[in-house]
């Protein structure tokens, strides 16, 4: 089945537990964007100085995590800029302007080369993220892989109900 579709049946399932659903939108966005082997979803604060990890998924290990915490204060570019632009696509993440701060905390000890970022919006207003990372390798996203979040995105923001 389609990953965009078969995401849509899970998130309107309500017999489906809301961890589940988070693995889910992880794991399909993956299959959506094969280049991306590790997959996050992030939740925004109420005042956009924070997100935390309500779930992610490692291909490469296999293993789902959560609860990491990235601030506004440790991360100031990167907050601005996904906040302005809804959407960072750096395939050299180490070097990109508005991801580089997370080199030493995050892209290094995670080996982490490539990411595409999506906001997800709830009442016009930025409520998450959705995140897409190159583990062990760069990768060069493309347009279909932005609009491919994009509509990831969308789908994913009826989960903030």
């Amino acid at each position: 089945m389609d990953p965009l579709l078969k995401l849509v049946d899970v998130l309107q399932d309500e017999s489906v537990s809301t961890d589940n659903k988070l693995r889910q939108i992880c794991n399909q966005t993956q299959l959506a964007i094969p280049r991306a082997n590790r997959v996050s979803l992030w939740n925004f604060n109420n005042t956009k100085t924070e997100i935390v990890c309500l779930m992610c998924f490692d291909k490469t290990s296999n293993e789902y995590s959560s609860q990491q915490v990235l601030t506004q204060v440790d991360f100031p570019q990167y907050f601005e800029k996904i906040l302005e632009e809804q959407v960072i696509m750096a395939s050299d993440a180490r070097r990109y302007s508005a991801t580089k701060c997370f080199n030493e905390s995050y892209f290094e000890p995670l080996n982490i080369h490539s990411l595409l970022d999506f906001v997800i919006h709830k009442d016009f207003q930025p409520s998450g993220i959705l995140c897409c990372e190159s583990v062990n390798t760069k990768v060069t996203w493309k347009s279909d892989d932005v609009e491919t979040l994009r509509m990831l995105s969308t789908m994913t923001s009826y989960f903030f109900d």
